[in-house]
């Protein structure tokens, strides 16, 4: 293949009996190699820096999968989608592992990935971005940990359901994450010392968050809970380790994240609930707003410590001139006390509850 500038990839569909050292010289375009498992390298093969030289192997039911690198010298990882007439299904455990110098992986359009193995891209510290396909089912035990670059992971389908142990724990990059409809479980220590990690959206699927799934995590404040009837295994010790004090938890009055978060949990009684959307019948609070410029949205807060409410009103719409705040009972049966007074730190005013 000597001096073929275009070649991008080369599939052998059997184990070649040898490779010449120079066989790939002068091939700058090539970024990946795919070879039968079981092949012995001559160490000092020439190829361009960071080509992918991809170890695979079929199951009993003839599907592909990629096993792991010739070496950690990766730049790029391009799965494909077959190799001959062989669908690529999986990718293997520890496949990319270490491999520090890998920026991207890329996918094709018909991709058939359905599983992405325990530790796969374990330690591939220079990865900033991932697109996992429509067809990931399942992906591994810290598939992605210590990716400490990795800023943004996006998924196209909803046929992943649990995000397992330690997935993205050590993601230092991440700022926010959004979980994908479809996932009922996020499993022990998933987000663990994710040191950047400041928003997490939960999906309406979710039913259960484990052990020290969003443990550790510093700089996280805002936790978009599951807008859901369903009764959830949540634990006070899934946030083990990140300041209860800094959490807000939004979530829907009377669905089953309220319940939960309403509950005896005495390490989350520091944290702070809006309401988003603001409940407005007459079980709770009634706000009625006219003409004024001075509101701009509208939320509330729970300050479960003291088990009272604080009411801030900053997100009405702006056609208001008056908030009335009606006298009623709660839905747990308490009397609503009154007192308005100008809070500086909104835009508005607030009423303790």
């Amino acid at each position: 293949f000597n001096g073929c500038t275009s070649l991008g990839a080369v599939t052998f569909l059997g184990i070649p009996s040898s490779l010449g050292a120079s066989v790939f010289s002068g091939c700058s375009a090539l970024h990946s190699v795919y070879i039968p498992s079981g092949f012995s390298f001559v160490p000092d093969i020439e190829a361009p820096a960071g080509t992918a030289f991809l170890f695979f192997s079929y199951d009993n039911s003839g599907f592909a999968e990629i096993e792991n690198t010739y070496d950690n010298d990766v730049a790029q990882a391009h799965i494909p989608s077959t190799i001959g007439s062989h669908e690529v299904r999986s990718i293997g455990g520890m496949a990319f592992a270490n491999c520090t110098r890998l920026t991207s992986v890329v996918f094709p359009d018909d991709c058939n990935v359905q599983t992405i193995g325990e530790q796969a891209f374990y330690n591939c510290s220079s990865l900033t971005s991932i697109t996992l396909p429509e067809s990931v089912t399942s992906i591994g035990m810290e598939c992605f940990s210590i990716c400490t670059s990795l800023e943004q992971v996006t998924f196209l389908g909803d046929q992943l359901t649990i995000l397992q142990t330690g997935a993205f724990s050590h993601c230092n990059a991440l700022k926010e994450f959004d979980v994908p409809n479809g996932v009922t479980t996020i499993l022990n220590a998933c987000f663990y010392k994710c040191l950047g990690l400041t928003t997490i959206r939960l999906p309406d699927s979710i039913v259960e968050l484990g052990t020290g799934a969003l443990g550790g995590c510093a700089a996280l404040t805002d936790i978009y809970m599951p807008d859901t009837d369903r009764e959830l295994t949540l634990f006070e010790n899934s946030f083990q380790g990140t300041p209860a004090d800094q959490l807000t938890f939004h979530v829907r009055w009377g669905s089953s994240s309220w319940d939960w978060l309403r509950g005896d949990h005495p390490r989350m009684t520091d944290s702070t609930v809006v309401f988003d959307p603001v409940p407005l019948d007459d079980e709770t609070v009634e706000v009625e707003v006219v003409d004024s410029p001075l509101y701009q949205y509208c939320m509330i807060h729970i300050n479960p410590s003291s088990r009272s409410s604080a009411l801030g009103i900053s997100s009405l719409p702006t056609s208001s001139t008056r908030s009335v705040l009606r006298e009623t009972t709660s839905t747990r049966g308490m009397p609503l006390s009154r007192s308005w007074g100008r809070d500086s730190s909104r835009t508005g005013h607030s009423a303790e509850v």
